[in-house]
């Protein structure tokens, strides 16, 4: 987080968010919390019981918020842009937060993401 000339606090949190394929999810998952990485999960057909994490401040108060329900809002972006069977395939896929903890850090994720890569190529 930084003061900016005029006087405001603002900050932001390195996140990623998207569906993942379920073998990819383990794995993926493991490399992020062993980085101390925050890992959330909305399943398919089974409620998110997590809390909203602020990823973006303005003038010190949150304007970005992750949280639950981001799996049902994608979906339907993605309904009249996709095929059906694509379409499907997000349906039966988890959808996946990653975000750091530490406010303003840039590295730490990147290189949860470049280090997990290789598995998420065919």
């Amino acid at each position: 987080m930084y003061k900016r000339q005029d006087g405001r606090v603002v900050g932001g949190r390195a996140f990623v968010g998207g569906f993942c394929k379920e073998g990819v999810l383990c794995p993926l998952v493991g490399s992020a919390e062993a980085a101390g990485i925050l890992v959330a999960i909305e399943q398919p057909g089974i409620a998110a019981h997590w809390s909203p994490i602020p990823a973006g401040l303005q003038g010190g108060e949150p304007y970005l918020i992750l949280g639950p329900g981001a799996r049902e809002a994608e979906l339907e972006i993605f309904g009249g842009a996709i095929g059906t069977n694509a379409l499907a395939e997000l349906r039966s896929a988890p959808f996946l937060w990653l975000v750091d903890p530490v406010w303003g850090r840039r590295s730490r994720l990147p290189a949860v993401l470049g280090r997990a890569s290789g598995l998420c190529l065919p």
